[in-house]
């Protein structure tokens, strides 16, 4: 028997416009609520998960409003996806200004320029898209080709202000290149022609560079000092809108940048226009690379670490792998590069992950720097997340060939990143061991947020459930690094941990960030257990924190108790890492060097000082007007403090060892060059001030000084004094900034050995 379902018309109506507004509802809905996750990871920073969701807007939501940003958004995330900036300043993700844009990116500017041309996203991926094509012409060679790209888009796109993006790409752009003419040709017919662009003040520095450059000084006087009447103009307008609102940081700004600005016209004034280059190679196992992005950042302050700034000078490398950065204007920068870690691989650096790339670009002279990148060093165990049982870790990796020794580091991992040290001592096998306890008491480095001090820091390797990862670099006879297992891309995995242990009161009071009752809980279970090593390390950690580290309001700070708890640990475990604590709160805190250099000396009778440890010591001892041991200890270092040695050189007047060194980095070249040229020109001028100081405490020696009319070169003595003393290690640089601004152009030499020696 068959049974029949039967629908009135009306009622299968009723479901197909129930159906086809669920439909709408969706279409309506769904994009807001993608958008809305998508939004979410972006926020959180996991763009991965992000990008998936965006792409999704375009795939099902091809056509809808909200479609432009969504793409816009991939875009940007795909623009430095998979690329990596290497530098002397660090590693981490291109910038947006290196110009390097990935062939992904560019398919979703595509996307969004022939779909969506009449947005706002549309027409910034049509911009991007036209700077993209001009960069190429110009690294060609085809600047006419170029100027009609430029022509043509300036023709098709009517927003006026986005024009100023793109003079000022394309002006850097030829810059780089070394067509000055046709850089400053672009910019003034700008300027003339262009609405809004008139009153910039980065167009009118970069023209001023670009005429220093050509020679031209009268051109760049005049627009240096448009750059200071626009700002200004700018300052004024934003006191008048602000009003008491007014942020005064803005004022800071700039007045560096005003400073910035009069060094360099003090530098055109006083000094003939002379430029320098820098030429170089990478490669990659002995293999040129093309197409490699070049960055060469000035880094006028050796405080300052960003790469990638707007006055960055980006090229790429050729097929031969080589690059050249001509016309450059003397000073000191730091030389780096991107790469796509797809194509690349698991590299690293021969020479360390960290380029020792800074150059002194010294007028009318060429400096060569190549990039040598290498495959990994393998590691053996432990890997890939494994538990550590027992008393023990035992570290192994495969042996490298032409290693002298090997040197390791190992590393936690926080919230939002991970941190990692190394180790001074050297090891002359493929393995080594470490004891677990001793491992737990580690001082790992401090780390801050808006709470105060995170419990992963204080923890260290102690850290309830953490995580921790270690590499391995090999070295040769000369202390030069050939590999590394730590690479730019993460392919081995040497992550470890600790089996779970019983977590302590003040431990969960720690991770849960109340302070105040963790030490309570600490200091209650060393009543039960004076011997306590963890409690009382944690104690220690805890009050010894200063208040001017933190970000976050933290009310615990007591140095003496701290002290007191780092005396015993010492004393019970006989680990003079604990010293090494207690130098630090003596030195940076509580600033009794007189005991910090005790503390120093007690170390060394137990174990030779590390680097960081001997400059401590040549410091302290020329608070006290020890300044020859203070050269000796300084001089026994592997590492060279260039500012501290030239400082102690020029007060004890004793260069010879200095002048002799062989095998120097750039930096260090022109350094000795520099050093060679004051004791030459300046070292015998006041024999008598130097002979009345030389037993004298710097402190003292300063004081001194302050009371008396100072010629240029005791002034530099001065100078080096206060390079040397602790008491003024937090003001060194605006010393020397002030030196070099004060004497730019009484005494141009002096203010340029200042720059050379002691800025480094």
């Amino acid at each position: 028997m068959k049974s029949h379902i039967r629908f009135k018309v009306k009622h299968l109506l009723g479901v197909i416009a129930a159906a086809i507004g669920i439909v709408a509802l969706s279409y309506v809905f769904m994009p807001s609520a993608m958008m809305f996750i998508a939004e979410g990871y972006y926020r959180e920073g996991e763009q991965a998960e992000a990008k998936i969701y965006y792409d999704r807007m375009n795939q099902y939501f091809p056509k809808h409003w909200k479609t432009p940003e969504a793409l816009e958004r991939a875009a940007q995330i795909a623009e430095s996806d998979n690329l990596l900036m290497v530098s002397p300043m660090g590693i981490g993700s291109a910038p947006r200004s290196s110009g390097n844009v990935s062939k992904e990116a560019l398919k979703y500017y595509e996307i969004l320029a022939d779909n969506f041309p009449d947005t706002w996203q549309g027409e910034r991926a049509i911009k991007e898209l036209a700077i993209q094509e001009i960069r190429n012409y110009i690294n060609l060679g085809n600047i006419s080709a170029a100027l009609e790209v430029i022509n043509n888009y300036f023709e098709k796109q009517t927003r006026v202000s986005w024009h100023y993006d793109v003079i000022l790409e394309v002006a850097r752009a030829l810059k780089t290149k070394g067509y000055h003419n046709e850089a400053a040709n672009l910019i003034e017919d700008s300027i003339e022609n262009m609405d809004g662009i008139q009153n910039s003040p980065d167009t009118f520095e970069l023209l001023a560079d670009i005429y220093g450059v050509l020679g031209n000084k009268e051109k760049a006087l005049f627009n240096y000092n448009r750059v200071l009447e626009s700002h200004e103009e700018i300052l004024k307008l934003e006191r008048e809108y602000a009003g008491d609102e007014y942020d005064k940081g803005t004022n800071i700004y700039y007045e560096e940048k005003e400073d910035e600005i009069n060094r360099k016209i003090s530098m055109l004034t006083t000094n003939p226009i002379n430029t320098g280059s820098i030429i170089g190679s990478i490669t990659i196992a002995g293999k040129p690379v093309a197409g490699v992005e070049m960055i060469l950042q000035p880094l006028p302050n050796p405080n300052e670490y960003s790469m990638g700034s707007m006055d960055a000078i980006w090229l790429p490398s050729n097929e031969k792998g080589e690059f050249s950065f001509e016309s450059i204007i003397p000073g000191r920068y730091g030389l780096g590069f991107v790469v796509d870690l797809e194509q690349v691989g698991d590299v690293v650096l021969k020479g360390g992950r960290f380029p020792k790339s800074i150059i002194y670009v010294e007028e009318g002279q060429t400096y060569r720097w190549d990039f040598e990148l290498v495959d990994t060093m393998k590691i053996v165990a432990p890997a890939d997340g494994e538990v550590i049982q027992g008393d023990y870790i035992d570290l192994t990796w495969e042996p490298y060939e032409g290693a002298a020794y090997y040197t390791l580091e190992l590393g936690t991992y926080f919230e939002n990143g991970s941190g990692s040290s190394g180790y001074g001592e050297k090891y002359y096998s493929n393995s080594t061991r470490f004891n677990i306890q001793e491992l737990k008491s580690i001082q790992t480095g401090m780390s801050y947020d808006e709470e105060g001090p995170m419990p992963q820091s204080l923890f260290g390797y102690a850290m309830p459930g953490g995580r921790f990862f270690w590499s391995v670099s090999a070295h040769n006879h000369d202390g030069n690094v050939l590999s590394s297992s730590q690479g730019y891309l993460k392919s081995q995995d040497s992550d470890f941990s600790f089996p779970e242990e019983e977590l302590s009161e003040g431990d969960k009071l720690l991770l849960e960030r109340k302070y105040g009752e963790a030490i309570a809980a600490y200091e209650k279970s060393l009543e039960k257990d004076t011997e306590d090593i963890h409690s009382m390390s944690m104690l220690a950690k805890l009050y010894g924190i200063s208040i001017n580290e933190t970000i976050g309001e933290y009310k615990y700070s007591d140095l003496d108790k701290a002290l007191e708890y780092y005396h015993k640990l010492y004393d019970i475990t006989g680990d003079v890492g604990y010293l090494d604590s207690i130098t630090g709160i003596y030195y940076i805190h509580k600033e009794d060097f007189e005991k910090a250099l005790d503390i120093l000396k007690e170390i060394e009778k137990e174990q030779a000082l590390n680097d960081w440890q001997k400059q401590q010591v040549a410091k302290l001892e020329s608070h006290f007007g020890n300044y020859g041991p203070a050269l000796n200890k300084l001089i026994s270092s592997e590492r060279r403090f260039l500012s501290e040695e030239a400082a102690l050189r020029i007060i004890t007047g004793d260069f010879s060892d200095a002048l002799n060194e062989y095998n120097l980095s750039n930096v260090e070249e022109v350094w000795q060059e520099a050093l060679s040229q004051y004791e030459r020109d300046y070292a015998m001028v006041d024999s008598d001030l130097q002979n009345s100081i030389k037993d004298m405490p710097a402190l003292e020696a300063i004081t001194m000084l302050d009371n008396k009319d100072l010629t240029p070169n005791e002034e530099f003595i001065k100078l080096s004094l206060k390079v040397l003393d602790p008491t003024f290690r937090r003001s060194s640089t605006e010393n020397i900034e002030m030196f070099i601004n004060k004497y730019s152009s009484k005494d141009p030499d002096l203010a340029r050995y200042a720059k050379i020696l002691f800025m480094d």
